[in-house]
């Protein structure tokens, strides 16, 4: 099986080798695109006009990043404790020191920390008071048609930097792998998200090699997680942060009310995940113990699960703590709280 080189060293190895014993369920596959003709499987969009939505058809909910004091501490918590598999290191110019935790939809879960703390003094400062979900990634298919749709509603994005990661085995710094670019601060509150760009060719050609059961099931977890599903975003006027979403042209869908976590919710589609808005139903809900800590941001992820039960056996023996399930807002699902994650509420749902 030929490995996109975008691919870290480490992923490629976990690809070519041997199935995850116990982790045996099909995933829903990822959205593949067509590296001649540059049009994803079901995409309604045409090649030609890849600026007429924010993606572009590319897949949209990408990855979550989790800031943590101790990357070697999140390792035992979410490999020993939480049983993600296959803990992926790797180390970024921009000087940070990540942990990637990658799923069968190609979407991942990053957990990081700076190695260098004056080039990565955002990550430092968010660090020094909390650890958490720090921001989310949508791909979209390329920079320039992204921020020329943005540019049609008002929105200037900011100019693509280049990326790239060193893996373990990689003796100097690979050559770019992908571009990033931001929205101007104050767009979304608490400017949660970023988009991300790949090399294209590279990234059709991983999406194509998602498409056979057995490079899918290489990438399962012994929580039998598959992928991202959701992120949830705590806001504190849920009706002007929802206009602010819905001005960057992503598609409003279901309202919701939320019980367990005191919330008023929005959700918005990001391609293939979701996006959740979520507002505080009075001062005693978590929610409101989240903003008045840390302000508008990432409060939890949803991940869907092969298994819920055996998700909630893993986690329980991994942690201690009873993982009752209880119907959430995309099935049975777990939720795991933020003291046992490096402060991130995390549920993992049943895959229909």
């Amino acid at each position: 099986m030929q490995i996109p080189p975008w691919l870290p060293v480490a992923l490629c190895a976990l690809l070519a080798g041997p199935d995850c014993e116990g982790c045996r369920r099909s995933t829903a596959r990822p959205a593949r695109s067509d590296a001649a003709s540059g049009q994803a499987a079901g995409d309604p969009t045409p090649a030609a006009d890849r600026s007429a939505t924010l993606l572009g058809g590319e897949r949209g909910l990408d990855h979550v990043g989790i800031a943590v004091k101790s990357l070697e501490r999140a390792v035992h918590t979410y490999h020993d404790a939480l049983g993600f598999s296959r803990p992926t290191e790797g180390r970024l110019p921009n000087g940070i020191r990540n942990v990637n935790y990658y799923f069968a939809d190609a979407t991942y879960l990053e957990t990081l920390v700076y190695w260098d703390r004056a080039k990565a003094a955002w990550l430092a400062a968010f660090t020094d008071e909390h650890s958490g979900a720090l921001f989310a990634v949508l791909s979209v298919f390329s920079a320039e048609a992204t921020t020329a749709f943005l540019a049609r509603r008002s929105v200037r994005a900011g100019s693509p930097y280049s990326g790239t990661i060193q893996t373990t085995g990689e003796d100097a710094m690979p050559e770019e792998k992908w571009k990033t670019f931001f929205m101007p601060d104050g767009a979304l509150p608490g400017n949660p998200l970023y988009f991300i760009s790949y090399a294209r060719a590279p990234r059709d050609a991983y999406l194509l090699e998602l498409e056979d059961p057995r490079a899918r099931r290489r990438l399962l977890h012994r929580n039998t997680a598959l992928g991202l599903r959701a992120v949830w975003l705590a806001v504190t006027d849920l009706e002007a942060a929802s206009k602010a979403y819905a001005s960057i042209g992503l598609p409003r869908g279901r309202s919701f009310d939320d019980r367990a976590l005191g919330a008023r919710g929005q959700v918005f589609g990001a391609g293939s995940g979701e996006l959740w808005l979520v507002a505080s139903a009075s001062p005693e809900s978590p929610i409101a113990a989240f903003l008045r800590d840390r302000g508008p941001g990432i409060l939890g992820v949803t991940l869907a699960a092969g298994s819920v039960a055996t998700a909630a056996r893993v986690i329980e023996e991994g942690t201690g703590s009873a993982m009752p399930t209880y119907p959430g807002q995309l099935g049975t699902s777990i939720r795991v709280p933020p003291e046992l994650t490096e402060g991130v509420w995390l549920e993992l749902t049943q895959q229909p």
